[in-house]
């Protein structure tokens, strides 16, 4: 059951996502501009936003490592191997 409480969070959660959808789709909005459509909350829309861009910003600096870079493992057990350029811990 949803509380009046989990509103103001759950249209925050939207709009982050909306902004950050809008960006994916290789539109520029403005941060800015955008949150003051949020007014005594900007703050808070502005630390979700970024906190998806970081997460973005990661998931973009891992790269696919190719299956060949499998092929000379052998063992199964990876923990403290290197494959391609990562370390399994």
């Amino acid at each position: 059951m949803t509380d009046a409480a989990d509103k103001p969070q759950n249209a925050l959660d939207e709009a982050a996502r909306e902004f950050v959808e809008a960006q994916l789709r290789g539109e520029q909005p403005d941060l800015d501009e955008f949150v003051k459509g949020w007014p005594g909350q900007e703050l808070q829309l502005k630390a979700k936003v970024r906190s998806c861009q970081q997460v973005g910003a990661l998931l973009d600096s891992l790269r696919c490592v190719d299956a060949g870079e499998f092929d000379s493992i052998g063992d199964p057990d990876l923990v403290g191997r290197k494959v391609g350029p990562f370390d399994v811990f």
